[in-house]
């Protein structure tokens, strides 16, 4: 009788150990699995081709000379796993440049025709999306849900300065579109959400990103002459940081000692700048008309909204990145003899730099 009764015992503990459950199992000690982390890499440069004209008479007819445009160059999206234990943190990538091209005349005697010079406006570089996993639910007492949502960190973004003009020395001639410098195109950081979970949301930190500053048009050296549309500096882009968003705290139970998780903290990036480009001549016999020189007004960087995470164990903090300058571009005149026509030297204006909000998690 005892015999049986010890048999009967150890195949019923071997019955429920060791036999095939949902997941790990319905017994929320054995749920305690993390989801794993995810990283996507680094890109590269997507940057237009640049044209050199470097000396000895060179004549450029009738589209003359196009620089390329930036590209394309972005991170891939990370999504941390999720698991009972705790979620996953996701870091992206940071990415490359995407600046465009730009147009250099070197030389002595160099004429351009018609729609003459035009530098490569900047492309998109922009980093991917991170989401922290979640950490789930293990059992219907509190004690064992203390799972932390994961962080999650969006990469850092590139330059995507618009490509400049340069016309160094001796005996320069364009017309009559002349010289167009690139417009600074689009840098932006990815969204980083942390993720949430019983035990504590994850934080959030946004990439800083970089410039987006128009094109330049410098004209340096002796008898250099610009044409019909002159010289047209590039405007300035868009630099913006992605939004952070911090994960929140679930609540456990209904016993307040057992509501300890703290919502996560969020952080968007700084956003570089997004000037507009100038206009330089500096010496020695220049004529522009007759637009003559207008310098690119500034664009918009912006850093993004951080918003901390909720919990009964208190809410998180909330910081915004700091934002770069958008100021207009510049008109310089150095030297002997400048002669500057028709609508001669306009500034550009100044553009948008405007900081994120920053909202504080709410304690429940």
């Amino acid at each position: 009788m005892r015999t049986s009764f010890l048999t009967a015992f150890v195949l019923a503990a071997t019955f429920v150990v060791g036999a095939p459950l949902d997941t790990r199992g319905n017994i929320p000690s054995f749920n305690f699995g993390k989801g794993g982390n995810a990283q996507s890499g680094n890109s590269g440069n997507a940057d237009g081709g640049s044209v050199y004209n470097a000396g000895g008479f060179i004549w450029n007819q009738p589209f003359a000379n196009k620089a390329g445009k930036g590209g394309l160059t972005q991170s891939g999206t990370a999504q941390g796993g999720s698991g009972y234990g705790g979620g996953g943190s996701a870091v992206s990538g940071n990415t490359g440049n995407a600046n465009g091209g730009d147009v250099v005349n070197q030389g002595s005697v160099i004429v351009n025709g018609y729609k003459s010079n035009q530098a490569g406006n900047g492309g998109t570089a922009q980093s991917g999306n991170a989401y922290g996993g979640n950490a789930w639910k293990r059992g219907s007492i509190p004690t064992f849900n203390f799972g932390k949502g994961g962080n999650a960190q969006s990469g850092n973004s590139g330059n995507a300065d618009g490509g400049d003009v340069v016309n160094e020395g001796g005996w320069i001639f364009n017309t009559p579109f002349a010289n167009k410098a690139g417009k600074g195109g689009l840098t932006q950081s990815g969204t980083a959400q942390g993720g949430s979970g019983y035990g504590g949301g994850g934080s959030a930190v946004t990439g800083n990103t970089g410039n987006a500053n128009g094109g330049s048009v410098g004209n340096f050296g002796s008898v250099i002459v610009n044409g019909y549309k002159s010289n047209q500096a590039g405007n300035g882009g868009t630099a913006q940081s992605g939004n952070a968003y911090g994960g929140n705290a679930w609540k456990r139970g209904y016993t307040s000692s057992f509501n300890f998780g703290k919502g996560g903290n969020a952080q968007s990036g700084n956003s570089g700048n997004a000037d507009g480009g100038n206009v330089v001549n500096e010496g020695g016999w220049i004529f522009n008309t007759p637009f003559a020189n207008k310098a690119g007004k500034g664009g918009l960087t912006q850093s993004g909204t951080a918003q901390g995470g909720s919990g009964a164990g208190g809410g998180g903090s909330a910081v915004s990145g700091n934002t770069g300058n958008a100021d207009g571009g510049s008109v310089g005149n150095f030297g002997a003899v400048v002669v500057n026509g028709y609508k001669a030297n306009q500034a550009g204006n100044g553009g948008v730099a405007q900081s994120g909000n920053a909202y504080g998690g709410n304690a429940w």
